[in-house]
């Protein structure tokens, strides 16, 4: 459980005026050269793994008969040991490791979440009444790895408990299925999401997805794009669940790795069936899939929206009554009006972020784009 007064106030200076957030994370300190080693090594068991993987599949072809046998053993082993269910607490081995992961992670990052005083009041009295909301955070870019701003060991969000969904693929992959699920994450499905927010558990997710990492080679380079006007699904399924909607916009994250995508609508069709984008991606010192670049990460968290509850009949219409055909369309088009409107209030909410602090960040020039 996260604490919730831990919070400093912080006055910002934006273009045109002053505002007052709340900011926690450890923000920029400066660490002694063992912990700078310590936040290395944890930073790179957390995404360095697809270079991890790609070494031992290198081995398993250039080394002995007997070396490959046990590389192989090893790869089988990871993919198919079980892992603590999505919806369940982890245990102290795997709680242990992840908080590790990211309390040094986040030192890494001198991570920084910072909200204004109503979005922080707001989210408390919903933790009070033990009601889950859905964070939908951008953008994606190369690895969303800035999904875990929110991680409980953190204490950044004042949320009772929280999942980071991610790519299902993560979960097939010895090694990154176990670290992934140590850090809280889980697969990004529909059935999933419902069955966290049955239990009280929040959401935190990317809603452009895959879909948005071709879109970082669309444009200027002062151009950002995010895929978020067909992203309806993740509203409609906080809508039925009663789950408020939380904004929340990364600054930083585009700045830890450099990439190379695989250009082509084929490669595009592969990412979204596979879950994970066809490219190659450079991080500290240049080196392809290596770690990611120190960069300082702060994530700027809007107030809830909250939709009004989807409708079980349509208007006119007794609860409980048998719907003919006829209703059951005007019952769906009222359902998708709803849902449209609350997710026009969502991308309203996340312009609105980059909007007001791009300039804090250098990104002045910049030009968001809706797609």
């Amino acid at each position: 459980m996260s604490s919730v007064d831990n919070a400093r106030s912080d006055e910002i200076r934006n273009k045109d005026e002053t505002v007052e957030l709340l900011t926690r994370g450890p923000g920029l300190r400066e660490y002694g050269i063992g912990d700078q080693i310590v936040q290395l090594v944890a930073v790179y068991l957390w995404l360095g793994w697809l270079s991890i993987i790609t070494l031992v599949m290198a081995l398993c072809v250039f080394a002995s008969w007997p070396a490959r046998i046990t590389l192989v053993i090893l790869l089988v082993t990871g993919a198919i040991l079980p892992i603590p269910r999505f919806e369940d607490s982890l245990g102290p081995v795997y709680s242990a490791f992840g908080n590790f992961l990211m309390r040094r992670a986040s030192e890494y990052f001198s991570l920084r979440v910072q909200m204004t005083q109503a979005a922080n009041e707001a989210l408390n009295k919903l933790r009070a009444k033990g009601t889950p909301v859905v964070i939908g955070l951008e953008p994606h870019a190369v690895i969303p790895f800035s999904i875990f701003f929110a991680h409980s060991a953190l204490e950044t969000m004042p949320l009772k408990d929280a999942r980071g969904m991610m790519s299902s693929i993560l979960f097939r992959l010895p090694g990154m299925r176990q670290t992934y699920r140590s850090v809280s994450a889980c697969g990004a499905e529909k059935k999933t999401m419902c069955a966290l927010l049955d239990k009280g558990i929040s959401c935190m997710l990317i809603p452009g997805g895959v879909q948005e990492v071709p879109l970082l080679n669309k444009g200027s380079d002062k151009d950002l794009y995010l895929y978020l006007s067909k992203r309806f699904g993740f509203v409609k399924v906080a809508l039925e669940k009663g789950a408020p909607i939380v904004p929340a916009f990364c600054f930083g994250i585009l700045e830890t790795y450099s990439w190379w995508i695989l250009p082509g609508k084929i490669f595009e069709r592969i990412g979204r069936t596979i879950g994970f984008m066809p490219m190659i991606y450079f991080g500290a010192m240049g080196v392809p899939l290596g770690l990611p670049k120190k960069v300082p990460l702060t994530v700027l968290v809007g107030e809830p929206i909250n939709g009004p509850a989807l409708p079980k009949v349509p208007a006119g219409c007794e609860p409980g009554a048998l719907l003919s055909d006829e209703q059951e369309k005007q019952l769906a088009a009222e359902i998708d009006s709803i849902v449209q409107a609350t997710h026009a209030k969502y991308v309203e909410a996340m312009v609105g972020l980059f909007k007001a602090h791009k300039h804090r960040f250098n990104m002045g020039d910049w030009t968001l784009h809706i797609e």
